[in-house]
């Protein structure tokens, strides 16, 4: 009868063992996911507080941002920092389009 309960016993531990081990990675896990877009941050209405209607990317780091109040703002960095551009009018843009050194706009 020992035997059988130091048996037992031993895959009472080894069975708590696992399922200790279980939660553990299971917290771990949740715990990285919902971490995983902590490098994200708010850039829109930066620089000009305006909403953007439009946009267009003709590489991956050159893009281009149409909106309201005739906003244009451009970016040489892949979006990590936005310069606004002169557009000349105040009615909202909702599309963009630029053509080596010519953008085009649609007004909306």
């Amino acid at each position: 009868m020992k035997t059988h309960y130091t048996i037992l016993h031993k895959n009472t531990l080894i069975l708590r063992t696992q399922i200790l081990l279980f939660v553990l990675l299971t917290v771990f896990v949740s715990a990285k996911a919902s971490y995983s877009q902590s490098t994200w941050f708010w850039q829109q209405p930066l620089p000009t507080g305006n909403e953007m209607q439009g946009i267009y990317f003709p590489t991956a780091q050159t893009g281009f941002t149409t909106g309201t109040l005739g906003t244009i703002e451009k970016t040489t960095d892949g979006g990590e920092s936005w310069i606004q551009l002169v557009s000349g009018v105040t009615v909202n843009l909702s599309g963009v389009f630029y053509e080596f050194k010519y953008g085009y706009c649609n007004r909306g």
